[in-house]
C-alpha cells in the first residue's frame, strides 16, 4: 500500500561516511556510467588539470574524498540513501519511471518517491532519458500513451526523442568551456535525444553547451532553447547526449567536482 504522505525523508549521511556515487540501474546505459566512475576513482586527475570554473575552499578541501570513492548500482531506496550523488543514465525514461513507481518498499513509498526526494536534496546528473526525468514538464505530444511521471528539479519544458529514430543517431563535437582541457572538443553522442523547448527560469540555469541550429532535425515544434543540450542548476546537471557512451570522462569529472563535492 502506497504512503499517503507527499514524499519520504532521506536519512542524512554522516560527514565521515566514504564518498558513494550511485548510478540508477533500472534500465539503460548504467554499466557505462559505472565504468567511467570506477576508472576515475582509481586515478582521479590531479587538481592542476581539473576545472577551476568555480573554485572554493570547501570544494578543494573535500577533493581528497575523490580518491577511491565508491560507485554502486542503485535499484532500491536503501541503496539510494547511501549515495552522495546519483546519475540517471540514458535509456527509456518512461520505462524507468514505471519501474520506479511500481517498486514500493516497507515504508509505503515507491522508489520514484525516494528519487523525487533525492533530487531535492542531493546532486543528480541526468543523461538523455535522465534529462527528461529531471525536467519539470514534458510536452504532451511527445509523451507515450498514459503520460509520464517525472522527478522534476530543472525548470525546463522538454520534448522526448525529438532527434528522430535510432537510425538517425549521430555524433557532434561539442565545445564545453567548464570542463578540463576545454579546447579539446567533447564527443556528443545523440541517440533519439530529447530537445529542450523552453528554459522557464533562465536566470537559474547555466548553459554548458549548445549545438548549431543547422544540425537540429526539421520540426515545427522547436522552442527558443532547442540548441541547448547541456545545462546545470546548482547541483543538478543534465545533458541531452550520452557522455557515458564515449571514452571521455571529463564531464564525469566536472559533475563530481562542481556538483557533488560542492554540497559536502
Amino acid at each position: 500500500m502506497a504512503n499517503s504522505n507527499p514524499l519520504p525523508i532521506l536519512t542524512p549521511i554522516s560527514n565521515d561516511s566514504p564518498l558513494t556515487i550511485g548510478v540508477l540501474a533500472l534500465q539503460g546505459a548504467y554499466a557505462e556510467h559505472v565504468s567511467h566512475l570506477r576508472r576515475l576513482a582509481s586515478s582521479f586527475p590531479p587538481s592542476s588539470n581539473t576545472p577551476t570554473s568555480s573554485p572554493n575552499p570547501s570544494n578543494q578541501s573535500n577533493r581528497k574524498r575523490l580518491n577511491n570513492f565508491t560507485t554502486i548500482q542503485v535499484k532500491t531506496a536503501k541503496e539510494l540513501e547511501r549515495c552522495h550523488g546519483l546519475i540517471i543514465p540514458g535509456g527509456e525514461s518512461t520505462t524507468m519511471s514505471l519501474i520506479a513507481s511500481r517498486q514500493i518498499d516497507e515504508s509505503g513509498f515507491s522508489l520514484l518517491d525516494w528519487l523525487k526526494s533525492f533530487v531535492k536534496t542531493r546532486s543528480v546528473w541526468g543523461t538523455c532519458a535522465g534529462m527528461i526525468l529531471l525536467s519539470d514538464e514534458v510536452i504532451e505530444g511527445s509523451m507515450k500513451k498514459g503520460g509520464q511521471d517525472v522527478l522534476g528539479g530543472l525548470p525546463i519544458l522538454i520534448n522526448r526523442n525529438q532527434w528522430g529514430r535510432q537510425t538517425e543517431s549521430f555524433e557532434h563535437a561539442l565545445q564545453i568551456d567548464c570542463i578540463r582541457d576545454p579546447t579539446r572538443p567533447f564527443p556528443g553522442i545523440f541517440i533519439r535525444a530529447p530537445v529542450i523547448h523552453t528554459i522557464q527560469s533562465p536566470e537559474s540555469i547555466k548553459t554548458l553547451t549548445t549545438v548549431p541550429i543547422s544540425i537540429l532535425p526539421k520540426s515545427d515544434r522547436f522552442g527558443p532553447d532547442a540548441q541547448t543540450v547541456g545545462i546545470q542548476k546548482g547541483k543538478l546537471l543534465a545533458t541531452a547526449f550520452h557522455p557515458e557512451l564515449s571514452q571521455d570522462s571529463r564531464l564525469h569529472e566536472y559533475w563530481l567536482l562542481e556538483c557533488v563535492l560542492i554540497d559536502l
